[in-house]
């Protein structure tokens, strides 16, 4: 994000497609629901919505997705199952998720609507509701908030 002209650097993830920043980082795009078959870091921006915590699972609305009538009609969207965390990492990810929505929102308000917050991930496309990914672990999940629109 800080270093947009260096995106074709080398960057090696197991098990995920691409040698470079630009080939295994992929942005979630708003052309609809779509299928994600290979393996990529995922980045998307976060909707304005607060991500819920329901049954050891948090929900993240993402800003991307679905377009209907200028309206996110059907958003992608972050579960994190958390049922086997502790507090202390359900927190930490409630809390960065947290500030990055309320950075994004601050910066809006102050003409920068071009910042987003956003969400990288590293997880499952449910094969059953494409528009859900599924992360299991707290160390797959990063909260950044600034522009991404130079990728």
């Amino acid at each position: 994000m800080n270093f947009p002209y260096d995106r074709d650097l080398p960057l090696s993830v197991p098990s995920v497609v691409g040698k470079t920043y630009d080939e295994v980082i992929r942005k979630l795009m708003s052309r609809g629901i779509v299928s994600h078959p290979k393996r990529h870091i995922l980045a998307a921006p976060l909707s304005w919505s607060k991500a819920e915590d329901v049954d050891g699972k948090i929900i993240v609305k993402l800003g991307c997705g679905l377009w209907a009538n200028n309206k996110l009609a059907e958003p992608y969207r972050l579960i994190i199952d958390s049922t086997n965390w502790s507090d202390a990492k359900r927190n930490y990810i409630l809390t960065e998720l947290e500030a990055s929505r309320e950075e994004a929102m601050e910066r809006a308000k102050a003409g920068k609507k071009s910042e987003k917050g956003w969400v990288f991930f590293f997880g499952e496309q449910d094969s059953a509701n494409l528009s859900d990914f599924v992360v299991t672990d707290h160390r797959l999940i990063c909260c950044l908030t600034g522009d991404l629109s130079n990728s």
